[in-house]
C-alpha cells in the first residue's frame, strides 16, 4: 500500500486554486477594460495558461503512466502562451506592427 504524496497533493491544490484565480482574473480584466484588443488578448492568454494548469492536474492524477506522459507531453498550450504573451506585450507598449528582422 502506498502512502499519500503530500507535496504532490499540496502542489495540485495550489494548481487548482490558481487555475480558478487565473480564469477569474482574465474575465475580470476583460469585463472592466477599456482597450478592447489588449483585454481580449489578455483573456486568451489567461485561458491558455489555465489549459496548461488543467492538463498538469489531469496528468498527475492519471494512474496509467503512459497516459499521464501523453497528457503532460502532449500539451500544446505552451505555444499559445508564448504567442499570446508576445502579442499582449506588443499591444501593451503600443506597438501596432512588429518589425521583421
Amino acid at each position: 500500500m502506498m502512502g499519500i504524496n503530500w507535496p504532490l497533493v499540496i502542489t495540485d491544490i495550489f494548481y487548482g486554486f490558481f487555475f480558478l484565480a487565473n480564469l477569474s482574473f482574465g474575465v475580470a480584466v476583460y469585463v472592466k477594460g477599456s482597450r478592447q484588443a489588449l483585454q481580449s488578448v489578455f483573456l486568451y492568454l489567461s485561458i491558455a495558461i489555465s489549459i496548461f494548469q488543467l492538463s498538469h492536474l489531469l496528468g498527475t492524477y492519471v494512474s496509467n503512466p503512459i497516459v499521464s506522459r501523453n497528457i503532460l507531453m502532449g500539451n500544446l498550450s505552451v505555444f499559445l502562451i508564448v504567442c499570446f504573451t508576445v502579442h499582449w506585450l506588443m499591444l501593451a507598449i503600443n506597438r501596432e506592427k512588429i518589425v521583421s528582422l
